[in-house]
């Protein structure tokens, strides 16, 4: 019995202790689970900070990018603390025209270079890009724009170059800064075909070009026009159907009064071979001595331009007032500011019709004194318009003078206008050193918009509306606006099939009202 007992003690101190054993175990493995679970949440943590250690780095460092960007986009009329002074600064010309390539310039205390490098575009030492108008393409501009740099437009042509681009304020105002033949501008050049004052003056002087070699007297003038069948009037184009309508204008004169057309347009003529344009493809003929001799037979010439605009004024105009042909004049409406005397040329906008000019033109060609009338300022060696002359005097290009007294600092006014927007960046350079603002500036619809072209009526007056003939005009009003949706929307990915469909669409609003 007392071993059964104590058997059964055994056991129960046995299965107490196995007891005890597994409840140690157990306490183990709790702690076990527990120091893992403790572990895993560690680990979470860990994981949770790392990640927030990382998101809070990315925005610190985006936050430092964009800062940094936002620095650099910085308007050219705002404070730039961050402003770093550019010794050399870069002038690219995104457009340009024939024979522009890279050189330094040196503009006074200033420097820039000058380059033709698209790769330059985000150089950091590239501060404008100038424009060549006729070759500017509107899917073809640098987008997205910085801001930061000046854009310049360089557009001294006739407006028809560009189908009328830069007569509408949707591109114009584009440009901070522009060169065309529009007084407005900011480096205007009405006068740009006539090189000094020397050009349209005899000069007695012998150390100056003499140009009475090419002049010739009215007397003789009426013995060559016997003697070589030559007609009162000469007109030498050939570049026809221009938007002046100056074709059909000829035309209606010639039922009035004998003109010779030598050029392609209205041909009854023909020039020597070596100064034809057909034969030589190019206009070095009209600069060619021989052709300077023939015109100047010629008692008139008509000197029409091919657009017309407020200062557009060629070498029509310049070239037979130099070589004492009195010229016909038709273009732009304010040429009378720019003629060397107030009886030094023939105004077709003073003719109420072909007829009456065609009388008046008569009747001068009988009358030898009248005829020189106009020739007076020449004869004298004197310009009596005084605003041309305060024009070309404060002019910085142009050729050696002998009868102007400011000497000139460039050659051309291609040259001059580079050193015109380097000096404006020199400028602006200074404004943010002495940490000032620079003055905002921006080229309004005056530097250039000329009116949509118009046409002659049957008796020789100008200004009929002809909804075909002003085609371009308006084509390229709605290429304009569908330009400036894209730009004002800062969407920069538009080819110009994009920019075509959208004026299409933008015109045919208007038409449906």
């Amino acid at each position: 019995m007392r071993r059964g007992h104590k058997r059964r003690k055994d056991c129960n101190e046995e299965k107490s202790g196995q007891s005890e054993l597994s409840e140690k175990h157990e306490a183990n493995n709790s702690k076990i689970f527990m120091f893992l679970r403790k572990l895993r949440l560690y680990r979470q943590q860990c994981s949770r900070t790392y990640f927030l250690y990382l998101v809070t780095l990315a925005i610190v460092l985006l936050y430092a990018i964009t800062s940094t960007f936002h620095r650099e986009q910085k308007p050219l009329d705002q404070k730039d603390k961050y402003f770093v002074h550019i010794d050399h600064p870069i002038i690219l010309w995104w457009t340009t025209y024939g024979g522009k390539s890279d050189e330094n310039i040196t503009c006074g205390e200033v420097q820039c270079r000058v380059s033709v490098d698209r790769s330059l575009k985000s150089h950091n030492d590239t501060q404008a890009i100038i424009f060549y108008g006729t070759s500017l393409e509107l899917a073809d501009l640098p987008l997205p724009r910085n801001p930061r740099h000046i854009w310049a437009l360089k557009h001294e042509e006739s407006p028809k170059n560009n189908d009328f681009m830069f007569s509408h304020e949707e591109i114009v105002s584009l440009f901070n800064y522009t060169s065309t033949f529009k007084r407005q501008s900011d480096y205007p050049l009405p006068t740009q075909y006539l090189p000094n004052l020397d050009y349209l003056l005899v000069s007695t002087m012998p150390f100056v070009h003499v140009d009475s070699i090419f002049v010739v007297d009215v007397k003789t003038k009426s013995r060559l026009r016997k003697s070589e069948n030559l007609a009162p009037v000469l007109y030498v184009q050939s570049d026809c159907g221009a938007s002046s309508d100056r074709d059909e204008f000829v035309k209606l004169l010639q039922e009035f009064i004998p003109v010779d057309s030598y050029g392609e347009c209205l041909h009854n003529k023909d020039l020597p071979d070596h100064l034809r344009f057909d034969i030589a493809k190019s206009m070095s003929g009209m600069h060619h001595d021989d052709f300077h001799k023939l015109a100047a037979k010629y008692k008139f010439t008509l000197a029409m331009e091919n657009a017309v605009c407020d200062d557009y004024i060629t070498e029509k105009l310049w070239r037979p007032l130099r070589l004492g042909s009195l010229p016909i004049v038709f273009g732009s409406p304010k040429v009378k500011d720019f003629l060397p005397s107030n009886k030094s040329a023939i105004l077709v906008s003073d003719f109420s019709s072909v007829k009456e000019l065609a009388e008046f033109l008569k009747e001068l060609d009988a009358n030898d004194e009248k005829y020189k009338d106009f020739f007076d300022w020449k004869s004298a060696h004197r310009i009596s318009n005084q605003f041309l002359v305060s024009h070309m005097e404060a002019r910085d290009w142009g050729h050696f003078s002998a009868v102007q007294k400011n000497s000139k600092k460039f050659h051309s006014h291609m040259a001059g206008f580079d050193c015109f927007i380097c000096r404006k960046i020199h400028d602006i350079q200074k404004a943010h050193a002495r940490n000032k603002s620079p003055v905002s500036h921006s080229a309004t619809i005056d530097h250039y918009g000329c009116p949509a072209p118009k046409r002659f009526n049957a008796s020789g007056h100008f200004g009929v509306y002809d909804k075909w003939w002003a085609e371009p005009w308006f084509y390229s009003k709605y290429l304009a606006k569908a330009f400036r949706k894209y730009y004002d929307n800062n969407q920069h990915s538009f080819n110009h099939e994009d920019l075509t469909a959208l004026a299409r669409k933008l015109r045919k609003e208007d038409e449906n009202g």
